[in-house]
């Protein structure tokens, strides 16, 4: 098990600001993470709507594995397309 010594917090203070020439690079690089983090949040979130979805239908249970990841993906793509109609909308 790694041993975190008193310092640590000093020597990662300075590796971050090795790695960030200047403070607004550190910004935008948090605004793109937490961008992409925003993205796959609504990725996951539409994922689980067509889940929803399709579970709905009577013959859910009989359908094989491939199938019904199939039906899942096609609702997904549905999905992501109406998003993208109503994002070039605005």
């Amino acid at each position: 098990m790694r041993e975190y010594e008193e310092n640590e917090d000093e020597s990662s203070q300075k590796e971050v600001e090795y790695f960030f020439d200047e403070p607004d690079d550190q910004d935008r690089y948090l605004d793109m993470m937490e961008a992409g983090l925003t993205a796959k949040e609504i990725d996951q979130k539409m994922l689980e709507i067509s889940l929803k979805m399709v579970e709905k239908s009577f013959f859910w249970r009989f359908y094989s594995v491939q199938t019904k990841i199939r039906k899942v993906l096609e609702v997904y793509i549905t999905l992501n397309q109406i998003m993208d109609a109503a994002e070039q909308q605005d």
